[in-house]
């Protein structure tokens, strides 16, 4: 069958409205039989086929008991794959969960289902249960004209009581005098619910004696063909969404059992037993992917996509394991199986944490964070043996098709925003004693505004106004610091001063600055990167120095390079300036002076070269930790060389006894050509020094 949405056909010279009717037995009795007969016999009389969707809310497999054939159905075709891909936002086709007979369509418990393992065990979220009925009746009204739902549960079962009350018309079953009783009871009881027992029909066999109507089986379907659509289906679109806690006269037990993460646990504080266990688990986990899931498994590493489906497939592989007893939650079992799995095990919760900026791995217990700007022993990563930290570490080096190995020791390479440093032991065939040794250093999600800035204490707001006002107009910037003291992080905020359209070309060997993925420049649609691609021959292969040449024929406005290690980078980057574009780059230095002299020493290290940069560059920045925060200790003019000594302009400094930063001085280079650029007096004035002294 090609599933449609249902034509425009007349019956009985009306249009029909779709109907949804929910069959209920007080007693939690079986309700499929009823289903079937009406489906049955509504086909006989209109010619079309009705859906019956069965709640789980027992998890018994009660209505493909009834269906000769059902047997062999896929694990996908059933109500328990529909909720768990709701759940997930990854819904498909209603008739990918459907089971298609001639007479009618139905949406099932799965007839192999584990009535110990409900499909509810395996949702997080009370939201999905209680939003199932509403969202199938919605979706399947525009395909058929009738919809049954055959119910399994009591009032106190979210299904059972939001399909009561949304649906069109109730068949409450009267399936036995023992429990007679409590059946009309429960009816009386409706109305306490928001439901009218004007749509409710009283069904039973047996020969009973109620102030109400018992309708018998033949004359159900009268009853059907005669309901109207629920008034309360109006507030459909508002419910769905909304969270229930509590309803008159029930408990919603689901609240009881949702998901609630347990906190991260370190696979080296389980115990013995459990350690072993978790292996093993472990081991299996990875074997069921590699045999079913494998292609979504491979890609996991990549697509962030897969690797939440793959985490999902984890979930249900390991609730379904019942011989595997921890001492600890199994909740934190899973979490710890996806995470070492799906991404970087007992490293992924350092690597997550917004306080730690780098982490340097010496062996499996050998782990150095820096947290909050202090190095610390990071007593939360231990990995199991040097094989486990190899696994981790190939993980992170797939993406980027590389492979530590004896021909390749040493790999520079980038993870998600984290840039590494890796090299292999030398039992291996590597350069490192012992162990592989590790240094990961963590970039921010996005550039730091100017007021975390001030707030970090990194500058103060009279640089943010200098910034604000300078770096519009177009100046040469060098950036100066050691390792880790925020060089980069100070380089890629430049763009938060320049208009969105300006056009701004990267260049790096290691991805780093990655301006296109962060917030701040979502707006900013003329940004270009360029990344080194290394090669055996000289001709293929593409340094920062080649591809500088490559972007002055891409009309920048400006180029930053991530970091001027070469000597052949830094004459590029000079000629570039050179030209008229602007530069701003990095480059390892001790201080404001340094920063000078290095970028001289590697542009020829010469009065020539020293000529040549005091002319091209204007401003020397330069970063440095101070007591764990990133400062921007110094902003001066590179006025000139003496020889090969820098004569730098102080324009501000930073007190280290104050702790405060200082404006010192004015512009005296860069007067001409801010007076060239026309900007307004008041920014001159500001700026700019007095005409004494250059």
């Amino acid at each position: 069958m090609v599933f449609k949405r249902k034509s425009k056909t007349v019956m009985h010279e009306q249009e029909m409205e779709p109907i949804t009717v929910a069959i209920f037995d007080p007693n939690a009795s079986d309700t499929a039989e009823t289903a079937l007969n009406i489906a049955k016999e509504w086909k006989k009389k209109t010619g079309k086929k009705a859906i019956i969707v069965e709640f789980p809310c027992w998890g018994l497999p009660r209505l493909s008991s009834k269906i000769e054939g059902s047997d062999g159905i896929e694990k996908e075709r059933s109500i328990e794959q529909f909720l768990l891909d709701s759940e997930r936002n990854d819904l498909k086709s209603f008739e990918d969960y459907m089971y298609q007979t001639e007479d009618f369509d139905c949406i099932m418990v799965h007839p192999k289902t584990n009535p110990d393992i409900p499909v509810h065990v395996k949702l997080s979220h009370q939201k999905t249960i209680l939003d199932a009925p509403i969202s199938i009746k919605r979706g399947l009204s525009s395909y058929y004209d009738l919809i049954i739902f055959s119910l399994q549960g009591q009032m106190f079962n979210p299904m059972t009581f939001f399909s009561l009350k949304y649906s069109d018309g109730i068949l409450l079953n009267l399936s036995d005098t023992t429990s007679l009783p409590w059946g009309y009871t429960t009816f009386k009881k409706l109305k306490n619910y928001g439901i009218s027992l004007e749509r409710v029909c009283l069904h039973s066999q047996l020969k009973i004696d109620l102030p109400e109507k018992v309708f018998r089986k033949d004359e159900l379907l009268q009853f059907v063909m005669s309901l109207k659509p629920n008034i309360n289906s109006a507030e459909t679109k508002e419910t769905i969404g909304k969270k229930y806690t509590h309803h008159i006269g029930i408990i919603n037990p689901v609240e009881h059992v949702s998901y609630q993460n347990s906190g991260s646990v370190n696979q080296a504080e389980l115990n013995q037993k459990d350690a072993e266990m978790y292996k093993n688990l472990l081991d299996n986990t990875r074997r069921f992917l590699r045999q079913h899931h494998n292609n979504e498994f491979v890609m996991a590493i990549f697509d962030e996509q897969e690797r939440s489906k793959v985490k999902y497939y984890i979930a249900d592989y390991i609730r379904e394991q019942t011989q595997f007893k921890f001492k600890i939650d199994m909740d934190r079992i899973i979490k710890m199986v996806q995470v070492e799995l799906t991404e970087m095990g007992v490293l992924q919760p350092v690597l997550d944490d917004p306080h730690t900026s780098s982490i340097e791995i010496n062996g499996p217990e050998e782990v150095i964070s820096e947290i909050d700007g202090v190095p610390t022993h990071d007593h939360r990563v231990k990995f199991q043996d040097n094989n486990h930290i190899y696994a981790t570490v190939s993980k992170m080096l797939a993406p980027m098709g590389k492979t530590l190995s004896a021909n390749e020791p040493v790999i520079d390479s980038n993870y998600r925003g984290f840039r590494l440093n890796i090299t292999l032991e030398r039992n291996k065939g590597g350069i490192s004693s012992n162990h592989p040794i590790i240094s990961i250093r963590k970039f921010p999600p996005d550039v730091y505004s100017d007021e975390d800035c001030i707030k970090y204490g990194n500058l103060n707001e009279e640089i943010v106004d200098f910034f604000q006002d300078i770096y519009p107009i177009g100046v040469n910037v060098v950036i100066g610091g050691s390792v880790n003291s925020g060089k980069t992080s100070q380089l890629i905020r430049i763009p938060l001063y320049l208009d969105p359209l300006t056009r701004i070309l990267t260049i790096e060997d290691s991805e780093e600055m990655m301006l296109k993925q962060k917030e701040a420049y979502k707006s900013y649609p003329n940004i270009g990167a360029f990344i080194v691609k290394e090669h055996e021959n000289n001709r293929r292969r593409y340094n920062i120095a080649k591809i500088v040449k490559v972007t002055l024929r891409q009309n920048p406005d400006w180029i930053m390079i991530g970091e001027v290690r070469d000597g052949e980078a830094a004459s590029e980057a000079l000629e570039a300036a050179n030209t008229g574009n602007n530069i701003a780059l990095s480059i390892h230095a001790n201080d404001g002076k340094m920063t000078a002299v290095r970028f001289m020493q590697l542009s020829g290290n010469d009065e020539i070269a020293a000529s040549q940069v005091a002319a091209t560059m204007d401003l020397i920045l330069f970063q440095q930790s101070v007591n764990g925060v990133r400062v921007l200790t110094e902003v001066s003019e590179l006025i000139s060389f003496n020889g090969t000594e820098p004569v730098l302009n102080p324009i501000f400094q930073y007190d280290f006894k104050n702790k405060v930063h200082v404006r010192v001085g004015g512009l005296k280079k860069l007067k001409i050509k801010l007076q060239k650029k026309g900007i307004p007096a008041h920014i001159y004035d500001r700026w700019c020094a007095e005409e004494e002294g250059m």
